[in-house]
């Protein structure tokens, strides 16, 4: 453990909370960020500011002690940005009952790095059949699978009723981006390289070729109901497009049940960025004065697949003051949902896993289990017949076939 992570574990009775932004970014002696101090114990003092990586575990074991503490000592909240953040019910931290069954390491098949990778398969699709249609022009091209592990991959494409497969290096950088690299392209070499980032309702990919002349973007913004595509050669624009997918009803009923099983609110802006998968976004304001603003944004993706389901929901406090001058995230939690079919002896179901982070807690994992009558697509809305928790912890996916043996054989 850090040192400042031992620091701010330490931090109880608390005396006052001072949440503080400057009165002018123009004054070069001032402190131009967000930033917070406390005082605890026996006058001692610990202080931080938004660009320090323990930031935001700072502010939540503040809420923390707080929530904790303010009904048996008298605790002094300086300023009205601290007196917003510690009562406002979006950033106080609730003391949360633990579900039995909840368990820190997630099914090994459900969380290896390819299954991260496939994530983004409706996205990789779409940025290699750009790179294809620039380099080879093709005129009727369908990509219909990427399939590999270890971050070696192949994509299966056809060109009319001709197959043809290409080889590509596919790898996970961090929790929320992937990179891709190509060398050759049906014979040809084409040595391009680029990313794909996914933060919430937002999705940012990007490529070029290797001598940097071609360079290429793509932009989804749920929020602002937006897609960009450009291409650029030596520096002269040779493709921009705007166009977007159409959201049809049977669209909106998918999200709605999915989401409704997930127990997580709809976000209002939807953007639909392929067949069954789409982007979400919304942003509420929590306080806003002349100078600085307190908001929520949230963010999700959810890809729908035949046998397989993945949301991905996220949910940031943040802080911006002077016209997004100064920008920081105060606290953030993700959920990751993921439905996947299971079948036990010759009965079908579906294995739900619930993963929740937080910034200065462990991941916790927790799955349910939806009883079918009869085999489903799960790109269309099922019946279901009976759904449970499971209260203990699974180590593999054969544990859990026994665990719901179990439970569907009357012993539980």
């Amino acid at each position: 453990m850090e040192l400042k992570e031992v620091q701010i574990s330490e931090i109880k009775n608390l005396k006052l909370i001072y949440v503080f932004t400057t009165d002018s970014i123009f004054k070069n002696e001032s402190n131009k960020y967000v930033g917070a101090k406390v005082v605890f114990d026996k006058n001692k003092t610990f202080s931080l500011d938004y660009k320090d990586k323990h930031f935001s575990m700072f502010i939540k074991r503040i809420l923390e002690r707080y929530h904790k503490e303010k009904d048996k000592r008298k605790i002094i909240l300086l300023g009205g940005l601290t007196k917003k953040l510690v009562s406002d019910s979006s950033f106080a931290v609730l003391d949360k009952t633990e579900i039995k069954g909840t368990q820190e390491v997630g099914l090994p098949s459900y969380n290896t790095s390819d299954n991260e990778i496939k994530k983004y398969d409706s996205f990789l699709k779409e940025v290699i059949g750009m790179i294809l249609t620039i380099y080879k022009n093709y005129e009727v091209l369908n990509i219909s699978s990427i399939k590999g592990f270890n971050n070696k991959y192949i994509v299966t494409y056809h060109i009319g009723p001709v197959e043809k497969q290409i080889p590509i290096i596919i790898s996970r950088v961090d929790k929320d981006t992937i990179e891709f690299r190509l060398s050759r392209v049906d014979g040809s070499k084409v040595p391009v390289s680029g990313t794909i980032t996914s933060d919430g309702g937002l999705v940012n990919i990007n490529w070029q070729s290797n001598d940097e002349k071609v360079k290429a973007s793509i932009t989804y913004d749920a929020l602002e109901n937006t897609v960009e595509r450009k291409v650029t050669s030596d520096d002269e624009t040779i493709i921009y497009d705007e166009s977007k997918d159409t959201i049809l009803e049977e669209d909106i009923s998918l999200i709605n049940f999915y989401f409704t099983l997930s127990g997580i609110p709809v976000p209002s802006h939807i953007l639909k960025t392929s067949d069954n998968s789409f982007l979400l976004a919304d942003e509420i304001t929590l306080s806003e004065d002349d100078k600085e603003l307190l908001y929520a944004n949230t963010g999700a993706v959810i890809n729908v697949l035949d046998n397989e389901v993945n949301i991905k929901y996220r949910v940031k406090n943040c802080f911006s003051k002077y016209n997004n001058q100064i920008n920081a995230v105060l606290d953030e939690e993700t959920e990751e949902i993921t439905f996947r079919k299971i079948k036990v002896d010759d009965k079908q179901g579906i294995l739900i896993e619930h993963k929740s982070s937080s910034a200065g807690s462990n991941d916790r994992y927790t799955y349910e289990v939806l009883e079918l009558s009869e085999e489903v697509d799960m790109r269309n809305i099922f019946n279901v017949e009976r759904r449970y928790a499971v209260d203990k912890e699974l180590r593999t996916l054969e544990t859990a076939k026994q665990y719901i043996r179990q439970y569907e054989g009357g012993k539980k």
